[in-house]
């Protein structure tokens, strides 16, 4: 599972390319350098020293949107579904087409059992980046018919 979130976090970074990063020019480089550096680990499934990348990040610059949607991932990564869920909701307040937000808050969202809110979410982000691989596989498992339980396996009866 770990592993898991971690392929998604990168997949989410990849998408998030270099346009947020350059969007805060009011932060230092190096804030970015953190935050980027977090997101290697994130990847790698070094999930403290990710945090601890992040939370340079937001120390250099608290506006560092690439160090709170990393922050959240690791409180995905933690279980800390209500914490992720706040700091993607504090970034979609300051820029409401960062998918990388609105795809962590459908994760933790999914994961919290809300199906109709991750459905929402990574309807969100497929109107933002069609071909965004994260939310083109969540709502590939939210649109999945149930299973169907297998019927009884067949026994003769022996009279006949």
């Amino acid at each position: 599972m770990a592993n898991r979130i971690t392929v998604l976090g990168f997949l989410i970074f990849i998408g998030l390319g270099a346009s947020p990063l350059m969007a805060q020019n009011q932060c230092p480089t190096l804030a970015d350098n953190h935050a980027e550096r977090g997101w290697r680990f994130l990847h790698a499934g070094q999930i403290d020293q990710a945090e601890a990348a992040f939370r340079s990040a937001l120390i250099d610059c608290p506006r560092n949107l690439v160090g709170q949607v990393g922050r959240g991932y690791v409180d995905i990564e933690r279980g800390n579904l209500d914490a992720a869920l706040v700091r993607f909701e504090t970034v979609i307040a300051r820029d409401s087409t960062d998918t990388g937000a609105i795809a962590g808050r459908g994760i933790a969202r999914w994961r919290q059992g809300d199906v109709d809110g991750a459905k929402e979410a990574f309807d969100t982000v497929l109107r933002l980046d069609a071909n965004y691989p994260v939310a083109l596989e969540y709502l590939t498992k939210i649109n999945q018919p149930p299973r169907q339980p297998l019927p009884p396996p067949y026994h003769p009866d022996p009279q006949d």
